[in-house]
């Protein structure tokens, strides 16, 4: 480490706000997927009314990347979860498809949290792909020194 040194990452972290107010954070890990697990969940969350639970765990995920030397860059990785008729038209329409099974830790880890504007309830969101889990702490936590 030296000054003026960036860091070899790509984590990325983000933040939504509603009416000016913050509304969600979300982080993840994924290579070059992460924008692409970013957006699926927000979809997931603004376009479909899901949870930040529901968005980053329910959902099966898909990543247009290359994972592997001399694989092809617009290779469509794609989690089984998805309707096999989706798949087989996408494959219809042309696309390469590497077909993961139900749940594939290459498709990235999501974690978020939501705010609630109206009642300040925070809910959080843990992705089983991977070893991170959401918490509920008491209102009063805080008042009693717990962080």
């Amino acid at each position: 480490m030296a000054q003026g040194k960036t860091p070899l990452h790509t984590l990325i972290a983000s933040m939504a706000f509603r009416e000016q107010q913050l509304w969600a954070v979300v982080g993840c890990m994924g290579a070059d997927g992460q924008p692409q697990i970013h957006a699926q969940t927000y979809v997931a969350m603004i376009d479909h009314g899901l949870d930040i639970q529901q968005a980053s765990a329910r959902r099966p995920r898909w990543l247009s990347v290359r994972f592997a030397l001399g694989e092809a860059r617009d290779t469509l990785h794609i989690e089984a979860r998805f309707p096999g008729e989706t798949i087989a038209e996408l494959e219809r329409r042309g696309h390469g498809i590497d077909r993961w099974g139900e749940w594939n830790e290459l498709a990235g880890h999501a974690h978020g949290i939501t705010i609630d504007a109206r009642t300040g309830v925070r809910r959080g969101g843990c992705d089983p792909r991977s070893d991170g889990a959401a918490g509920v702490l008491r209102a009063t936590a805080r008042r009693e020194g717990f962080f």
